[in-house]
């Protein structure tokens, strides 16, 4: 079943990204975030001018309303050539609200070797 992904917020993203197909991308964004039930939880994906990549990270509260810290990881190997943007998108379970209280990304244009 899909998850049905939102945008974190606005500015939480790096846009125009200029790749000639020969390069990698490393994407690193750590998120502080908290949900508001017990055996609820946050997803984050990363994303690609409107492609998710990488995997979907989820984060279980097994306290309500109390912060966690999750980083994410992604190397996004020689996409093609081209202008994009990266950003971060989440969801939250059903049934339950989910909170961004802090968040970093950034991100390194790998030259090929």
């Amino acid at each position: 079943t899909a998850i049905d992904m939102t945008d974190i917020g606005t500015g939480f993203q790096i846009a125009n990204v200029i790749l000639d197909g020969n390069q990698s991308v490393l994407i690193v964004a750590t998120i502080l975030s908290q949900n508001d039930t017990v055996d609820k939880a946050n997803a984050f994906t990363f994303d690609r001018s409107g492609t998710a990549i990488g995997q979907t990270w989820s984060m279980l509260a097994h306290t309500a309303a109390v912060n966690r810290t999750i980083t994410l990881t992604f190397l996004d190997s020689k996409p093609a050539a081209g202008n994009y943007t990266y950003k971060v998108q989440w969801s939250v379970s059903a049934a339950s609200t989910g909170t961004i209280t802090g968040r970093v990304l950034g991100l390194a244009v790998i030259p090929s070797a």
